[in-house]
C-alpha cells in the first residue's frame, strides 16, 4: 500500500526559520497522479471509515462553492490578477481548475427549483448552472448542502418585515407551520407540523432529483447546516402534551417525576417558561430531539427514494454547539447512529492565538480560554462517533496566510478528517459595495473567509492548498488511515443528562469536561471521548481509566456500569462533582460509594495551594494552584491524599481491584495536568511521549501532538500553537527503538540526546518528525542533511532575536490614539542623566541607576519613534549634552537626582497622556514608585500615582505582564509604555510634574505623549452610576473604573449592568454624539487575564426597583471593537448614540447593559465613560 500512496515529490525547504518557502499553482498537464484524482471516481468506505476512492484510501480536499445556482453566482471582479489568473477569479472552478488548485471535491448549496415547484407562483430568478459559470458536470465527487437559510431554502417562511420575503407566498404556510428567527437558526418549518415536515421533504427530494441527472458522483447530502431548534407554535405544544401523556400515562405519574402539581398534560406543556421546573424542560429538550431526529430519518428516507445509495450528515455550529445540547436540540449520539457520515461543528475546534512568552513553570501557565481546549476536545466527541464511518469538516477556515493555509489543513487532517472543504471558494464580489477595490477592501474586513477576495487572501498565498495536499499526500501512510496504531488507555466520560439540566440550572461546572481531557491532550496522553449512551455497549472496556469531570447528573444505569468498570480492576477519576442526580434530581444509587460524602459549598473560598502526598509528574512540577469551594467533612471509606491545607482535595477508595479517585478543586489547566499526571502514574499510566524543554525538564505549553506507527517507523506530527518559538527534547520508546530521527519537510536528519531527540518548533506552524532506519527512511523520503546540538542552538537564538526585534518595535499596536491629536512633550531641558552611568558603580558621580557601564541600557535609538502606535520622541544624545532621560530621587542611588521635575508646559485640553517610562530596583511587592502631577488651569490639582508592579516594571530583564513593553534591545532590557485617561478633558492642563515617592524603587522617565482633545468635540465624563451583576457577575466601581469579575457561580450568559441616577445622558447634550468607553479583558478565578466575549450591549430605563420600563435593542458589542474581540490592551469603543435608542429613549434612558456570549471565562474592565458631542 505504501508504494501506492506515496509519491515522492519535493521536500519543502525552509530558507528561514518559521518561514515558508511559497510554490506557485501548477499548469494542469503538471498535476500528476497520486495527486490527480481522475474524473467521475468510485467512492466506498472501508470497515475503518476510511475513504475508498477507485479502490484505494483518500484524503479528499475541497472547498465550498456556496453560490452556485442562486443570484449570486460568480461574478469576475474587478481586474486585481494578472491575465493568467483569471481561471481562479472569474468563473466557478471547473474539473481543470479544481485539479490545479488542489481540490478533488466540491460542496455546493442546492438549487431552490423545489420551490417554485411547489408554489408555481415563487418570483425569483433561477440562474441556470452552465448560465452560471458552473459546468453540469464537475466530474469531481459533490457534496450537496442543504442550507435552510433565510435568502436560498428559507424564503418561503420569511415574514414581511425581513430582506428575503415573498409577497406572493405569503399565506401559503399556516402561521403554525413556521417557526420564527427568535426560537430557531435555519430550521423555518416546524418539524412537528405536517406543512412544516412537507416543506422539509420537498426540499430533500427536490434537489436529489436535480442531483441524479449528473454523471457527478455524490459524495453525501447534508440533511441540516448549523441547525438549531425551539419550537413554541400551539401545534408543538399540543404535540409536546401527546408526547408527555404516552411517557406517562397519567399526570399523577408525570407530577410524581416532576415534584410539582399540574393538573394535566396540557397544562404542563402550555406553561409559559418551562424552565421553571427540572423535569419540564428535560422531557422538553428530550422532545425536541426525538421530534428533530424523526425528521432526519425521514429525509434520509425520502433522498434514498430518489438516489437509493445516498450518504447522509449533518453539521453543528462551532465551538461548544457539539456538546450543548440545549441550544441545538440536536442529539448528536442518535443522529449520527442513522448517517453514514460524521461531519465536525463548523470551522473544525481550529481556532487559537496563543501565548505570547513562555511561563515560568508549565504548572503556572495561566489556563488557555475554553475554545482552544473545545476545538480538541470536539474532534474526540466526533471520533467517539465515527466507528466505521467517514469523519469530514465541511467548513473549514483556512487562515489569510500561506504558512496559516498549509498548518490549518493539516491540521484539520491529523485530527481525523476523511475530507475537508475550505469555506468559502467566491470573492463575495455581489457583496462589494462599491464595486471597487474599496468595496472589497471593506468587504474583507467582515468576511475573512472569502478565500477568492484577493483583498482579504492574496493570489499569492493560495498555493498553500496545493502545497499542503502534496505533502499529506506524501506522507500518507503514516496519517491517512484510520488506525494509526496508538492505544488509547484514557477515556473522558461525556454527559448528556449534565449538557440537559445545566440548560435549567446554568452550572458552568459542566465545562470541566473540556478542561481535564485538554489537560490530558496537552501532556499528551491518547485519549478517547466516551459518551454515556456507549457504556450500554461495553465500550468502556476498552479502557484502563475513565475520567468524569463536571458531571453531576447521569442516566441511573451509569453507576452500576461505572462501578462494574472499577470492580473490574478500571480506574475511575472523578473531578469536582460525583455524578449524584439523575437527569430529574433524583439521587442516583452509587451503592455507598459517594453516598456517605458530607459537604457544603462555600463560594466564597479563597485561592489556595494543593498539599498533596502524591509526587508529581517530571515534567509539571511546582505549586498546584486550586480554588476548592467544596468542603467535605466526612468520607467515610476514603484515603486523602491531598488538601488545601484545611479540608481534602485529593481522595482514593478502592473497589474491587480498581479504584476510585476524587478530585474537589477548580485548578488551571496545567495545575489540572500535574493533578492528573500524578494519579495516572501511580496506575501506571504514562504518557507514550515525553516533551520538554532543550535545557530543562520542564513541559513546553501548547503543543500539539499526534503519533502514527508503521512497520519499522514512526511518525510524530507537532504543532505550537504558541507566537514564541521552543527548542525542546522529545523522548519516547521510538526514539531508543530506532535510534534515528528526521525532520522530512526540511530534509535533515535531527540530534539524539541523552536518548532525546532534539527540534526546533517553530510558532504557529507544522513540524513532523520521522523515526526509524536511516536506510528505509531515506529510501522512502530521501537522504538527510545532518544538523547538530549547536546548530539548532543558534537557530532558536537566532529565531528568539527575530521574535524580540518585531516586540521591540511595536509589531503589535496597542493603542489607538488620533494621529492628528497626538503629539510628544519637549523634555530636553528637563532630561537630567544618560541612558548609562560613565563612572564607577555606586560612587554617587554617574548617571542612570549608579551601577556602572555593565548596567547600562544600549542600543536606544533617538529622534521620534512610533511604539504601540504612539509616538514617542527619543533624545539624541549629542544634542542635548548626552541627557537623554529624566531619573528622580531614590534611596538606592547615591546619585542627588531631585525629588521633583517640573513644571513641564502643556497649556492644551489633552485627551490623554502615554509615559514611557521604567524604573530600577522594583521590590517584589507593590510599592509606589512616583506621581506625575497634573496642573489644571482651574487650579485643580490631580495626583496619578505610579505603582511598581502595576504600570511601572524594571528596566532590566524586561517584563511583559498587564504593561505593554514599548522598546526593549537584544539583552531583553527596555521601557514600557502607560496611558492615563485624563477623566477632565473640557479642562484645560496647564503643566505636568514627576515627583518621586522617594523610597527604594529609582523611576526613570523617558518620553511623554500628549492626545490633545479633538477641538471640533466636547467630552462629558459620566460620573454617579452603580454596577450590578447577575448569575454569578460581581461588579465593583473605584475611580470610575469599571471592574465585572466572575465568580465561581457564574453561569452561561451572565453580565452585568451599569445604572445611573436620573438619566445617562446629561440635559443639554446633542443626541448626534457618541457613547465612548475603554475596555480591556478582565481575569479568571486564578488571577490570569483572558479574553472573553460580549454577546451584546444594550440601553434601557428602570425603575427605582430596577424593573425594566423599556428596553433598548442589542447591539453586538463585537462590532465596534477595533480588534473584534476583548485583549489584554484597553480598546476604544465608540456607540453612536443615535444606535442606541430612539430620541425619547435617549431623553429617559439610565441604564447600560453588559451580557456576556455564552459562559464568560473572565471579567472585563471599562474606564473612561463619557459622551462625544460635536461642539
Amino acid at each position: 500500500m505504501r508504494k501506492h500512496l506515496l509519491f515522492l515529490f519535493f521536500c519543502t525547504v525552509l530558507p528561514l526559520f518559521g518561514e515558508e518557502m511559497k510554490i506557485n499553482f501548477p499548469r494542469f498537464t503538471e498535476v500528476k497522479p497520486p495527486i490527480l484524482l481522475k474524473p467521475y471516481p468510485t467512492l466506498s468506505i472501508d470497515r475503518d471509515g476510511n475513504w475508498l476512492v477507485n479502490g484505494h484510501l483518500r484524503y479528499l480536499l475541497g472547498a465550498q462553492v456556496p453560490s452556485l445556482f442562486g443570484r449570486d453566482g460568480f461574478r469576475p471582479i474587478p481586474r486585481h490578477h494578472a491575465p493568467e489568473f483569471n481561471w481562479l477569479y472569474d468563473r466557478a472552478p471547473d474539473y481543470q481548475a479544481a485539479q490545479r488548485v488542489g481540490f478533488d471535491t466540491l460542496c455546493m448549496t442546492n438549487p431552490v427549483g423545489w420551490i417554485k415547484e411547489l408554489f408555481p407562483e415563487f418570483q425569483y430568478s433561477l440562474i441556470a448552472p452552465s448560465a452560471d459559470g458552473f459546468p453540469l458536470e464537475p466530474g469531481l465527487p459533490v457534496l450537496m448542502d442543504y442550507t435552510c437559510a433565510p435568502w436560498s431554502n428559507g424564503r418561503p417562511a420569511n415574514a414581511p418585515n425581513t430582506g428575503f420575503h415573498h409577497p406572493e407566498l405569503a399565506g401559503k404556510l399556516p402561521d403554525d407551520a413556521i417557526v420564527p428567527p427568535s426560537d430557531q437558526v435555519w430550521m423555518p418549518y416546524s418539524i412537528f407540523h405536517p406543512e412544516g415536515r412537507k416543506m422539509y421533504r420537498a426540499m430533500w427530494v427536490g434537489a436529489a432529483k436535480f442531483a441524479r441527472n449528473w454523471k457527478t458522483p455524490i459524495l453525501a447530502y447534508e440533511l441540516f447546516n448549523e441547525p438549531m431548534y425551539n419550537d413554541k407554535t400551539p401545534y408543538a405544544r399540543k404535540v409536546f402534551a401527546e408526547s408527555l401523556r404516552r411517557k406517562y400515562g397519567s399526570v399523577n405519574q408525570m407530577n410524581r417525576r416532576y415534584r410539582v402539581h399540574y393538573r394535566s398534560f396540557e397544562e404542563a406543556s402550555q406553561r409559559p417558561n418551562l424552565k421553571e421546573n427540572r423535569g419540564l424542560f428535560v422531557d422538553y429538550l428530550k422532545f425536541l430531539e426525538d421530534g428533530f431526529l424523526d425528521l432526519c430519518t425521514m429525509g434520509r428516507e425520502a433522498i434514498r427514494e430518489v438516489d437509493s445509495d445516498a450518504r447522509t450528515c449533518i453539521q453543528l455550529k462551532g465551538l461548544w454547539h457539539y456538546r450543548t445540547i440545549c441550544r441545538s436540540a440536536a442529539n448528536l449520539y442518535k443522529l449520527n447512529s442513522i448517517n453514514e457520515i460524521v461531519t465536525v461543528s463548523t470551522g473544525g475546534g481550529l481556532r487559537f492565538s496563543g501565548a505570547s512568552k513562555a511561563p515560568k513553570q508549565a504548572v503556572a501557565a495561566p489556563s488557555n480560554p475554553l475554545t482552544f481546549f473545545d476545538g480538541v476536545m470536539e474532534r474526540h466527541f466526533y471520533r467517539a462517533l465515527a466507528d466505521g464511518k467517514p469523519m469530514q469538516n465541511q467548513e473549514m477556515y483556512a487562515g489569510r496566510t500561506y504558512a496559516d493555509i498549509l498548518s490549518n489543513l493539516w491540521l484539520d487532517h491529523v485530527r481525523g478528517s476523511n475530507a475537508t472543504y475550505l469555506f468559502d471558494w467566491t470573492s463575495g464580489a455581489v457583496h462589494w459595495h462599491p464595486f471597487n477595490e474599496e468595496g472589497g477592501r471593506k468587504l474583507a474586513e467582515s468576511r475573512s473567509y472569502n478565500l477568492l477576495n484577493p483583498y482579504n487572501v492574496p493570489t499569492s498565498e493560495l498555493p498553500a492548498i496545493h502545497q499542503a495536499k502534496r505533502e499529506i499526500f506524501r506522507f500518507a501512510e503514516f496519517f491517512l488511515p484510520r488506525d494509526r496504531n496508538v492505544k488509547r488507555d484514557i477515556a473522558v466520560l461525556f454527559s448528556y443528562p449534565t449538557e440537559r439540566v445545566s440548560g435549567v440550572t446554568g452550572e458552568n461546572v459542566k465545562v470541566e469536561f473540556v478542561n481535564y481531557g485538554g489537560a490530558l491532550e496537552f501532556s499528551h496522553y491518547p485519549i478517547d471521548v466516551l459518551l454515556e449512551e456507549q457504556l450500554a455497549e461495553g465500550r468502556q472496556n476498552r479502557y484502563r481509566a475513565i475520567v468524569a469531570a463536571g458531571i453531576r447528573a447521569v442516566y441511573p444505569e451509569t453507576a452500576e456500569r461505572l462501578l462494574e468498570f472499577v470492580r473490574g480492576g478500571g480506574t475511575l477519576i472523578v473531578g469536582r462533582e460525583f455524578m449524584q442526580e439523575d437527569e430529574y434530581g433524583f439521587p442516583v444509587d452509587w451503592q455507598g460509594v459517594f453516598d456517605g460524602l458530607k459537604y457544603t459549598d462555600h463560594l466564597n473560598a479563597p485561592i489556595s495551594e494543593l498539599h498533596s502526598r502524591l509526587p508529581r509528574p517530571e515534567l509539571l512540577r511546582g505549586t498546584v494552584t486550586i480554588h476548592n469551594i467544596r468542603r467535605i467533612s466526612s468520607a467515610p471509606g476514603w484515603e486523602v491524599f491531598g488538601s488545601d491545607g484545611e479540608n481534602p482535595v485529593l481522595l482514593h477508595k478502592t473497589l474491587g481491584r480498581g479504584g476510585i479517585w476524587l478530585v474537589t478543586a477548580a485548578m488551571p489547566d496545567y495545575a489540572t495536568a500535574s493533578v492528573l499526571g500524578s494519579i495516572l502514574r501511580r496506575e501506571k499510566l504514562v504518557p507514550p511521549v515525553l516533551l520538554s524543554w532543550h535545557d530543562r525538564r520542564d513541559l513546553p505549553v501548547n503543543v500539539e501532538l499526534h503519533a502514527a506507527h508503521r512497520e519499522g517507523k514512526t511518525a510524530y506530527f507537532l504543532y505550537n500553537w504558541d507566537t514564541y518559538p521552543k527548542l525542546i527534547s522529545l523522548e519516547s520508546d521510538m526514539v531508543t527503538r530506532y535510534g534515528y530521527a528526521m525532520d522530512p519537510i526540511c530534509r535533515r536528519s535531527l540530534p539524539i540526546v541523552d536518548g532525546r531527540v532534539m527540534l526546533l518548533l517553530p510558532p504557529r506552524r507544522r513540524t513532523l518528525l520521522l523515526l526509524g532506519d536511516r536506510n528505509l527512511l531515506a529510501d522512502d523520503y530521501g537522504k538527510c542533511t545532518p544538523v547538530g546540538k549547536d546548530d539548532l542552538l543558534e537557530e532558536y537564538r537566532a529565531a528568539v532575536r527575530k521574535k524580540s526585534r518585531a516586540s521591540s518595535v511595536g509589531e503589535e499596536k496597542r493603542y489607538f490614539p488620533d494621529p492628528a491629536q497626538t503629539v510628544p512633550l519637549n523634555l530636553r531641558t528637563f532630561a537630567n542623566s544618560p541612558f548609562f552611568d560613565p563612572t564607577a558603580p555606586e560612587d554617587g558621580r554617574g548617571g542612570w541607576t549608579d551601577q556602572g557601564r555593565g548596567h547600562s541600557l544600549t542600543g536606544v535609538p533617538w529622534d521620534i519613534h512610533n511604539f504601540l502606535g504612539v509616538p514617542c520622541e527619543l533624545i539624541r544624545p549629542d544634542d542635548n549634552n548626552n541627557l537623554t532621560c529624566i531619573v528622580l530621587k531614590s534611596r538606592s542611588s547615591a546619585i542627588p537626582f531631585p525629588e521633583r521635575i517640573g513644571p513641564i508646559p502643556v497649556n492644551n485640553r489633552l485627551k490623554s497622556l502615554f509615559f514611557f517610562h521604567a524604573a530600577a530596583w522594583v521590590p517584589k511587592e507593590k510599592v509606589k514608585a512616583m506621581d506625575y502631577v497634573i496642573h489644571y488651569a482651574s487650579g485643580k490639582k490631580l495626583s496619578i500615582p505610579v505603582m511598581a508592579n502595576e504600570n511601572i516594571w524594571d528596566w532590566y530583564s524586561i517584563r511583559t505582564v498587564n504593561l505593554p513593553v514599548a522598546w526593549k534591545n537584544r539583552e531583553e532590557n527596555g521601557f514600557y509604555c502607560w496611558q492615563w485617561i485624563n477623566p477632565e478633558p473640557e479642562n484645560e492642563i496647564r503643566a505636568i510634574e514627576l515627583v518621586s515617592a522617594g523610597g527604594p524603587v529609582i523611576p526613570i522617565v523617558i518620553g511623554i505623549t500628549a492626545e490633545f482633545a479633538d477641538p471640533a468635540v466636547r467630552s462629558t465624563p459620566l460620573k454617579g452610576f452603580q454596577i450590578y451583576g447577575w448569575s454569578g457577575i460581581a461588579g465593583v466601581i473605584r475611580d470610575g473604573v469599571v471592574t465585572a469579575s466572575i465568580t465561581p457561580s457564574v453561569k452561561a450568559y451572565s453580565g452585568f449592568v451599569l445604572t445611573f441616577p436620573g438619566r445617562m445622558i446629561p440635559k443639554g447634550l446633542s443626541f448626534q454624539g457618541e457613547l465612548r468607553f475603554e475596555i480591556q479583558a478582565g481575569t479568571d478565578l486564578f488571577g490570569g487575564r483572558k479574553s472573553t466575549e460580549f454577546e451584546a450591549v444594550s440601553f434601557n430605563r428602570v425603575g427605582n426597583k430596577g424593573k425594566a420600563i423599556w428596553k433598548g435593542k442589542r447591539l453586538p458589542l463585537k462590532q465596534f471593537l477595533p480588534e473584534k474581540k476583548l485583549t489584554e490592551q484597553f480598546q476604544q469603543v465608540s456607540i453612536p448614540l443615535a444606535q442606541l435608542g430612539t430620541e425619547e429613549q435617549l431623553k429617559t434612558g439610565n441604564q447600560l447593559s453588559f451580557r456576556f456570549a455564552g459562559l464568560p471565562e473572565a471579567g472585563v474592565v471599562i474606564r473612561n465613560l463619557r459622551i462625544v458631542t460635536p461642539r
